[in-house]
């Protein structure tokens, strides 16, 4: 489905620099109309009160990105993600995010999951972290498991659009693209 796709695209746009979504519009590889659409989506919804402010990423809003590009199987840009946070913010539950994605590069899954557990556990009423921790499951192929860890990071914030793109991911992931374009064109 050509539509799904182009959504799909946009997510992966707006998750980008916005030099490599430009660069990506220049070369062709991206749809100008996608590009737009997800910058609207970056720029409505994820911190621009902070941004525009000059202020450093929040743990909260890096773990629900890179929640979504565990999806993807990007580890390496979900660790990325949280680096871009201050050591100093909330140090114990981004060090433990970033150790989880470490088990997850050296081939560690079961250790991965065992202590993404953990971190639903201790972490249960934080939406940012059951996020991150659906990522992880999705990540070693539990995905009943990780929609789980999304849905309960939604009845935490209901409204939060960074979960429902997430879910969207994974609804893809398991071929339901009909559900995903539905959940896309709730936020978008």
């Amino acid at each position: 489905n050509v539509q799904v796709q182009r959504l799909l695209v946009e997510t992966r746009t707006r998750q980008a620099p916005p030099e490599t979504a430009s660069a990506a519009v220049g070369q062709g590889a991206v749809d100008p109309a996608a590009a737009t659409l997800a910058g609207r989506v970056r720029l409505a919804y994820l911190a621009p009160a902070a941004a525009a402010a000059g202020k450093a990423p929040t743990l909260e809003v890096e773990l629900k990105v890179a929640g979504g590009q565990l999806i993807a199987g990007d580890l390496n840009g979900a660790a990325a993600t949280l680096e871009r946070v201050p050591a100093g913010s909330q140090t114990d539950l981004r060090r433990q995010s970033l150790s989880v994605i470490e088990l997850l590069r050296a081939g560690d899954n079961e250790k991965a999951l065992a202590q993404a557990g953990a971190m639903a556990t201790q972490h249960g009423s934080d939406a940012a972290a059951r996020n991150f921790v659906g990522g992880i499951y999705a990540a070693t192929g539990r995905l009943d498991t990780s929609r789980e860890q999304f849905n309960a990071a939604l009845a935490l914030g209901p409204k939060d659009v960074q979960t429902q793109l997430n879910l969207a991911r994974l609804d893809l992931a398991e071929s339901k693209a009909a559900d995903a374009e539905k959940r896309f064109r709730k936020v978008v």
